[in-house]
């Protein structure tokens, strides 16, 4: 796949906020999508809305209902993780307990940016441990999704500070 290819196929998706954190929610419809960089519009396929669909899941079943089973249910068997601390398929549901067990108020603040396209579903977003001390992270992961599951998955993260 050529790089060129990609960004001439991106499309960014607003989610629901209410997926993700207790706070306020919107409306958006999943498969009518704008580019906030043009302000164009565009849809996504079938393919793109239902691995968006996958991802939103994962992130529910991770962050909101904190389930390393249900976070299970979302990942392939062969599940691939390029992050050095999130060994495959158990290593991910582990990651999941132990967010739970240690951050059991971790949420996702904000999402900036969820880019479908193709196999490919890339989410921009800030992160709390602790909501009420404000973000603490920023994080693009990135997911290919194949049959309905997350087969593979890569992540950049930032910490955030406060300056006081």
């Amino acid at each position: 796949m050529k790089l060129g290819s990609v960004i001439a196929r991106v499309v960014i998706v607003p989610l629901l906020s209410v997926t993700f954190v207790a706070c306020s929610s919107g409306s958006h419809d999943a498969t009518t999508t704008t580019n906030t960089a043009t302000g164009a519009s565009s849809s996504n396929t079938p393919e793109e809305t239902a691995n968006l669909a996958v991802v939103q899941g994962f992130f529910k079943a991770l962050v909101t209902d904190k389930s390393a089973a249900e976070v299970g249910k979302y990942l392939s068997d062969d599940f691939v993780s390029h992050s050095p601390d999130i060994d495959g398929k158990k290593g991910m549901m582990d990651f999941a307990t132990y967010q739970a067990t240690n951050y059991p108020h971790a949420a996702i603040v904000d999402v900036i940016h969820t880019i479908a396209t193709g196999d490919l579903v890339i989410m921009h977003y800030t992160f709390a441990n602790d909501p009420s001390k404000g973000p603490n992270y920023l994080i693009v992961d990135f997911f290919r999704v194949k049959d309905g599951l997350i087969v593979e998955y890569w992540d950049v993260l930032q910490t955030l500070t406060t300056s006081g």
